[in-house]
């Protein structure tokens, strides 16, 4: 079997192994619980489908939304409306969480199918530097790890995100081996399309010329292809952009993005939980304060959002709730974000209602359930071993870790929620199966040279 011939088989295997897992957490294990934030999106795909505009609102007079970013509620859309199309009927949702929607099945599989692709992209990733048989094996893991296999059963963005992050990184992984413009044109896109569903990935842009330095492109070509990067995905975000402008219009708009939920309101949060962990001992206590924030907050239409936060009238309260020089974030608490959506997040927990949330190994221990902490540590060890497996096999794969390396900078500014982790969860996975393997080897006596070459192909595609 010739290599194209093998890669055609392998993806097709890889793809209907995902799927099938999907499809059975889809329709045998989730439930029909519904988060908070997947009220939000079903509520925007269902108004979008029915003409209502990109509207939260469930009753007229659907006002505009701006707090969502559109490209997972846009493909939930997608879904529905070929769904209504084939004669069924939408509802919204309000907060009744278990009730059971055929739609919502709906969306569930358009997910499945999409998680399902992204195992497969990342498969095409991995087989430009592994050996035909080690790629396939780590793709087959992709498909079965149930974090993000999971995620595809609660209309979260998460799949999505993880979709374009995966798509990106093998889109600038053929850029920097090919040096076409085309490829550098649809890393663009789909480095627009992850920003359109979570805007961290923004943070990407000096990461950029430092990844094309390291491949040997020279200074102006590393310069234009940024600026070129910049410009397209821009281009892609403009509709987008302009429709928040000319609700709100004030330049100031595109520093979010769009988004209503802006640095302003950001840095006021931020500077009341660090006035109240001052007043008060307990952190349940702050949490449920700041927490009263946030609700007051989403009871604000847009606009009123974008008007507090430009008018000063967050920053005067900001003013007033900060110290003259905040402390930064402490080093343990960096490190506790780290493990929180990167070392402890492989693992589930089940919550109320019929929830599941990733949660830290230390939950079953403080709970004396030792059985279920014997087997989460699993899935802890999983996240320990991706450590050293960094360390050993970053140089011989950097050239498609550009979105895995901007993730893992913004770790302790987004690690509160563990699912932010989970768009690089593939690569982090990818270095814990290597790192198991090569000690495996390393004991039964193979040298390092022996190891490397079982595991990696000999040649590169990149420059020297």
């Amino acid at each position: 079997m010739n290599s194209r011939t093998f890669q055609k088989y392998a993806s097709s295997v890889v793809f209907v192994t995902a799927l099938l897992f999907r499809l059975i957490l889809v329709f045998f294990v989730s439930t029909n619980y519904m988060l908070s934030d997947s009220i939000d999106y079903h509520n925007l795909a269902v108004n979008l489908v029915e003409g209502n505009g990109y509207s939260q609102d469930t009753t007229p007079p659907f006002r505009p939304s701006f707090y969502r970013e559109p490209a997972h509620p846009l493909y939930l859309a997608l879904a529905y409306g070929i769904y209504k199309v084939a004669g069924g009927d939408l509802y919204y949702m309000t907060d009744n969480r278990n009730l059971p929607r055929v739609q919502v099945t709906v969306g569930r599989i358009f997910l499945a199918i999409l998680g399902s692709l992204t195992v497969v992209l990342f498969f095409w990733i991995v087989r430009h530097f592994l050996q035909p048989k080690v790629a396939f094996w780590v793709a087959i893991a992709s498909a079965l790890y149930f974090p993000l296999a999971f995620f595809t059963t609660q209309l979260m963005r998460e799949t999505v995100q993880t979709f374009s992050v995966t798509l990106a990184s093998l889109f600038f992984l053929r850029y920097l081996s090919r040096n076409r413009i085309y490829w550098l044109a649809l890393f663009s896109f789909a480095w627009a399309l992850s920003n359109m569903t979570l805007q961290i990935t923004v943070f990407v842009v000096p990461l950029i010329p430092l990844w094309m330095k390291f491949n040997g492109f020279r200074m102006r070509r590393i310069l234009w292809a940024t600026l070129f990067s910049i410009i397209v995905a821009l281009l892609f975000m403009s509709p987008w952009l302009f429709r928040t402008y000319r609700y709100y219009p004030d330049i100031r708009v595109f520093k979010t993005l769009g988004i209503s939920q802006t640095y302003e309101f950001m840095a006021y949060v931020s500077g009341e939980r660090y006035r109240l962990s001052k007043e008060y001992a307990s952190s349940d206590s702050v949490d449920h304060l700041v927490q009263s924030i946030w609700k007051d907050w989403y009871k604000l239409d847009d606009f009123l959002k974008f008007q507090q936060s430009f008018d000063g009238t967050y920053k005067k309260r900001t003013a007033v709730s900060l110290p003259t020089s905040l402390p930064s974030v402490g080093f343990t608490r960096w490190i506790a974000r780290i493990r929180n959506c990167w070392i402890e997040s492989f693992w589930f927990v089940e919550q109320p209602n019929g929830r599941l949330h990733m949660r830290p190994h230390s939950y079953y221990w403080q709970n004396r359930e030792i059985s279920w902490f014997a087997l989460s540590l699993i899935g802890l060890g999983i996240g320990w071993f991706a450590v050293p497996g960094i360390f050993l096999f970053s140089r011989r794969l950097w050239p498609c870790l550009l979105l895995p390396c901007c993730f893992l900078v913004l770790f302790p500014l987004i690690g509160s929620e563990p699912r932010r982790g989970l768009p690089v969860h593939l690569f982090i996975l990818l270095f814990s199966g290597l790192t198991i393997t090569y000690s495996v080897m390393r004991i039964s006596g193979s040298s390092h040279l022996q190891c490397l070459s079982a595991l990696f192909k000999s040649t590169t595609i990149f420059r020297d």
